[in-house]
């Protein structure tokens, strides 16, 4: 027969195996917790930057959309404004020209006028004479 303190201590120490192996299973539990609190940890840290890098991409092309935007009216305003003072001068050089042209004119008949007063002249010498 085995004695009670034989079986008090078999007990014991089978009690106490199995709380050391609980005490280890839950601190392997708790580790496996940590390690995958961690690990999404780390994962939201990588979305969150790709989600940065993602905002800052689009920013950047943004920006370079508006200065092109800009480039481009600022192309096409300074065209019109070429245009316009194209436009300006052209219609400048018609005045001129009307003008030139008036003025032509004005010289031929005043020319042809004073050929014919000269002429006139000269038949009114011719008769005096």
């Amino acid at each position: 027969m085995i004695s009670l303190r034989r079986r008090y201590f078999i007990c014991f120490s089978k009690n106490s195996l199995k709380l050391q192996q609980q005490q280890q299973q839950q601190q392997q539990q708790q580790q496996q917790q940590q390690q995958q609190q961690q690990q999404q940890q780390k994962e939201q840290q990588q979305t969150q930057q790709q989600q940065q890098q993602k905002q800052q991409k689009q920013q950047q092309k943004t920006a370079a959309t508006a200065a092109k935007t800009t480039a481009k009216g600022e192309a096409v305003a300074a065209a019109a404004a070429a245009a316009a003072a194209e436009a300006t001068a052209a219609a400048a050089e018609a005045v001129v020209v009307v003008a030139v042209n008036s003025a032509s004119h004005a010289n031929r008949e005043a020319a042809a006028a004073a050929a014919a007063a000269a002429a006139a002249k000269q038949q009114q010498q011719q008769q005096k004479q």
